[in-house]
C-alpha cells in the first residue's frame, strides 16, 4: 500500500508532466508562428524589391 506522500509524489510528477508537454507545444507553435511570420516578411519584401527594381528597369529603358 502506497504512502499518501507518495501517491501525492506522483500526482505532482503527473501534473508536472502534463504542464511541460503544454509549454512545449506551446513552444513549438510559438516558435513555428515565428518563423513562418519572418518567412512571409521576407517573402513580401523580397516582392517589393522586385517590383522597384522592374519599375526602375523600365525607367531606364
Amino acid at each position: 500500500m502506497e504512502s499518501e506522500s507518495g501517491i501525492r509524489l506522483q500526482n505532482d510528477l503527473q501534473f508536472c508532466e502534463k504542464k511541460t508537454k503544454t509549454n512545449f507545444l506551446y513552444y513549438i507553435q510559438q516558435v513555428h508562428h515565428k518563423s513562418s511570420s519572418t518567412m512571409n516578411r521576407i517573402i513580401q519584401h523580397d516582392d517589393i524589391k522586385n517590383k522597384q527594381t522592374e519599375k526602375n528597369e523600365s525607367i531606364d529603358i
